[in-house]
């Protein structure tokens, strides 16, 4: 079972909420996990406070609202908080998504009459959630035992393996149990299901939870494959053979509103918010670099160390990373055989490089030469004495004419196109 989060106030209102919580359909058509229900109940208790409303503290109490009425004006004020959306954003938009899930709670009761905790379902670690909300169906501690014992390298839920599952646990299992078997365990992409201590124990669970929360707060995304190598002697191999599994068992117990998807036009696999703009993820990242590699490593960064310090991500995703959003303050180099990140500053090129530049591209416009990458590239080792790519450890074509543009700070406007850096009119 997954570590639910912190439970205040356990015997109370916030009980009710998250028991009777699970019972409902989300939005996908599945029941709401407990760790979701938690996770709503806590923003629904600490957020509120943050919000920029003439109320007192006492009166923003959600959970001591019991009629659809009292809860539809609290509502309101908390919308008309000036600072809701950004309160709102702050926990990823679960508090948004807490009243909701409240506003159909108080409908509930006001209609049903007040929840009493013998009336809800138990949260037990041996209970699942059905699909008939109404219903719970309890696994007995002898399949449990079982299923750890005899089917620790998986299970099917085919009808020889649970004639035989039944006939060694003495349990008569019916389509109930089966659905609640198959919500407690882990379901692989070739449909074997496996109990969850048998992938990862309770603390590995929560430690991978946890580590992955921290990267997406950081960052607002971390690589899959790249998070699976800091887990792979940690998981059981026998359930968990490669990233994709492992990705597959992250999903069902990670953070409700993440979406594991492939990074369009780059291909590696993100795990991001769902409310996110993954691009836009990147471009805070690349931010991010350029500041640790300025500031940090004085201008010059060897990739072993940069990924090192971003471990959330590969070193072929921070190499796109970079040159998608860092091109025009990062240039890639090789020295010694290393792939390092350098800032403009630190090539090392000669201070009135930029005016030299201009003074380069007037003179071939003079003599009615197109300024080619080639005869750029001659023009300018010639006029500084070497050659300019071997110099500055310039690995490719690409690299140099973004170099080039960085630096040209003239006019007219010039821009690459077909390997010439002609004039442009904007």
């Amino acid at each position: 079972m997954i570590t639910a989060l912190p439970k205040l106030n356990k015997t109370g209102e916030e009980e009710k909420f998250v028991a009777w919580l699970v019972t409902q359909p989300n939005s996908h058509g599945s029941l709401y996990l407990e760790r979701v229900a938690w996770q709503y109940a806590r923003y629904l208790r600490t957020q509120p406070p943050k919000l920029n409303i003439s109320m007192k503290q006492e009166d923003r109490n959600v959970f001591i609202c019991k009629s659809f009425e009292a809860f539809e004006c609290l509502y309101k004020e908390f919308l008309s908080a000036p600072n809701f959306k950004d309160v709102n954003l702050q926990g990823h938009q679960s508090f948004s998504a807490g009243l909701a899930a409240y506003r159909r709670y108080v409908k509930y009761i006001e209609y049903n009459g007040e929840l009493k905790m013998s009336d809800t379902p138990s949260l037990n670690a041996k209970e699942a959630k059905p699909n008939n909300p109404a219903m719970t169906a309890a696994i007995p501690d002898e399949l449990i035992e079982v299923l750890n014992h005899s089917y620790s390298t998986g299970f099917r839920f085919e009808t020889t393996y649970i004639n035989l599952l039944s006939n060694a646990s003495g349990v008569e299992i019916d389509e109930k149990i089966q659905s609640a078997l198959k919500r407690l365990m882990f379901k692989r992409d070739d449909g074997i299901y496996f109990l969850l201590d048998t992938v990862a124990d309770a603390a590995t669970r929560k430690d991978i939870v946890d580590l992955a929360d921290s990267y997406l707060e950081e960052y607002g995304c971390f690589e899959i494959p790249e998070f699976y190598k800091l887990y792979v002697d940690k998981v059981n191999s026998a359930c968990i053979r490669n990233a994709d599994d492992f990705e597959s068992f992250y999903e069902q117990i990670g953070k409700s509103g993440v979406r594991c998807v492939r990074a369009p036009q780059i291909g590696n696999r993100i795990a991001r918010y769902s409310n996110g703009n993954l691009w836009g993820t990147f471009k805070e990242v690349a931010a991010k670099i350029v500041s640790v590699i300025s500031e940090e490593y004085y201008g010059s960064c060897n990739e072993d160390d940069l990924h090192t310090k971003f471990c959330a991500f590969s070193t072929d995703l921070l190499g796109k990373i970079i040159k998608q959003y860092a091109a025009e303050e990062l240039i890639r180099v090789e020295i010694n055989d290393s792939v390092c990140y350098q800032t403009y500053d630190a090539l090392g090129l000669p201070e009135n490089f930029s005016d030299m530049l201009a003074e380069t591209l007037e003179r071939l416009a003079d003599i009615g030469l197109d300024p080619s990458r080639d005869v750029l590239h001659t023009t300018i080792s010639l006029k500084i004495g070497v050659n300019f790519m071997a110099e500055f450890n310039l690995p490719d074509w690409d690299t140099f004419q973004r170099l080039i543009a960085a630096f040209y700070k003239a006019q007219p406007h010039r821009e690459w196109k077909y390997y010439v850096f002609g004039e442009v009119t904007i």
